[in-house]
């Protein structure tokens, strides 16, 4: 039995107060404690209406709070599915059709037609309100290896959005493997654009820095916002793929 998030509560149990996040547009920096306390609030919400192994439907911004709920939905031995870029609201619903989705978290502004579209279609749609400091000393759910521990989707740029499955032994040693070729370095900052190297960061404790691309997608990339990106942030490293690098 494993759950990748170990990885990660490792990292945010220590009392360092390191930064962990910074989002873009001059957002709040969070801490490795004030990550695993978002968390720790995401969990209390989602543990009364998800049992592991069920799917939700991770709904949200890239944001420090979507990090904090697509972790605490890995915590509970759930499966975090992140919608393609673009996608509107038929094509979410035949997501959740496709993947039997019952619960959806979102952000508090969800519009409220969708909200109730969906909640016809039988889904229940979960936010949380502010803090609400929920007890943070508990250990995660174990699962089967082979379980998904993150389902993704590729851009869509050479056609339909294609879903990507990674199991926590997938995650797991993918984490393992990349910090064994690329040591993590003394107070690294990185900048990457793929939601299992985010993962890695915040299992490594490195400072990862969200780039500043409206929902990961592609068509919105601006190449001066991540130039001034990395300017400003002192960033170390990047990773991303051909068209983002040519991009910029």
């Amino acid at each position: 039995m494993i759950n990748f998030y170990n990885f990660v509560h490792a990292t945010l149990i220590r009392q360092d107060g390191e930064e962990l996040i910074i989002p873009p547009y001059r957002q709040k920096t969070i801490t490795n404690q004030e990550l695993l306390q978002n968390i720790s609030d995401y969990r209390y919400l989602l543990q009364k209406n998800v049992l592991p192994g069920e799917s939700v439907l991770l709904a949200m911004s890239i944001s420090a709070s979507s990090v904090s709920a697509l972790l605490a939905i890995q915590s509970i031995g759930a499966i975090p599915v992140l919608p393609p870029a673009k996608a509107d609201l038929p094509a979410l619903l035949q997501l959740i059709k496709s993947q039997k989705i019952k619960v959806l978290i979102a952000d508090e502004n969800m519009h409220a037609r969708t909200e109730s579209t969906l909640e016809s279609a039988g889904i229940k749609c979960l936010y949380l309100s502010g803090e609400i400091n929920k007890e943070a000393t508990w250990e995660p759910v174990l699962v089967h290896p082979d379980q998904d521990a993150l389902v993704s989707f590729s851009s869509g740029t050479t056609g339909s959005p294609k879903s990507i499955h990674r199991s926590h032994r997938i995650l797991s040693a993918q984490h393992l493997l990349i910090k064994k070729i690329f040591p993590p370095m003394a107070q690294q900052r990185d900048l990457p654009i793929f939601p299992n190297v985010i993962l890695h960061n915040l299992a490594s404790g490195i400072t990862t820095i969200l780039p500043a691309i409206p929902g990961f997608r592609m068509d919105q990339l601006k190449p001066e916002n991540i130039i001034a990106q990395l300017q400003a942030q002192h960033i170390d490293t990047l990773m991303g793929n051909v068209f983002y690098f040519r991009t910029i």
